[in-house]
């Protein structure tokens, strides 16, 4: 369960093609990486996790 999430966008081309990057800041791990920086690249990632996992979320920190 995830209790800390981090969230940034990574410029992985010239022309900014950007990738949005969700990380478990407990576990130093990478959860989801999506093309694109739109609210909706990362509600897609809410979409996939289940109520219990949103519910264990306490924090998030965003440099959007």
């Amino acid at each position: 369960m995830f209790h800390a999430l981090g969230v940034d966008e990574k410029a992985f081309k010239k022309g900014h093609k950007y990738m949005t990057v969700v990380c478990d800041l407990e576990r130093a791990t990478v959860e989801h990486v999506a093309e694109d920086r739109q609210a909706e690249t990362l509600q897609g990632f809410g979409k996939s996790l289940s109520p219990e996992q949103l519910e264990g979320i306490k924090a998030i920190s965003m440099d959007m």
